[in-house]
């Protein structure tokens, strides 16, 4: 009994020091926005700030979706972007890539 709490305990602590690792690694989001568009660096972004964020993004998606190259996104291009968008933020949050999948898991809805 008491080995089997020791090793749990070992694990455990292993499983929060590969995370702590993984942490220093890279620079948390907010910091890496900060540092690229607080211009004045008071440490938050005021209304212009977050303007020049939000036309960044606007401009990396359309470089991303635009498919037939006319600078902005139809229809088509669109709902890719936005199911590319719920990839990622599902995979966020999905189980290990070693777990099974579930099978008893229902489709995804088509895009509209």
């Amino acid at each position: 009994m008491k080995k089997a709490v020791l090793v749990a305990i070992a694990v455990s602590v292993t499983g929060l020091v590969t995370h702590a690792a993984d942490a220093e690694k890279k620079p948390a989001r907010r910091e890496t926005i900060l540092e690229k568009y607080d211009k004045n660096k008071n440490g938050k972004l005021d209304p212009d700030e977050r303007e020049a964020l939000r036309k960044d993004r606007e401009a990396e998606r359309i470089k991303r979706f635009d498919k037939n190259g006319d600078g902005k996104l139809d229809e088509q291009e669109e709902a890719a972007a936005r199911a590319e968008m719920r990839k990622h933020r599902a995979g966020e949050n999905a189980p290990a890539k070693d777990a099974p999948a579930k099978k008893d898991a229902p489709a995804p809805a088509p895009a509209k």
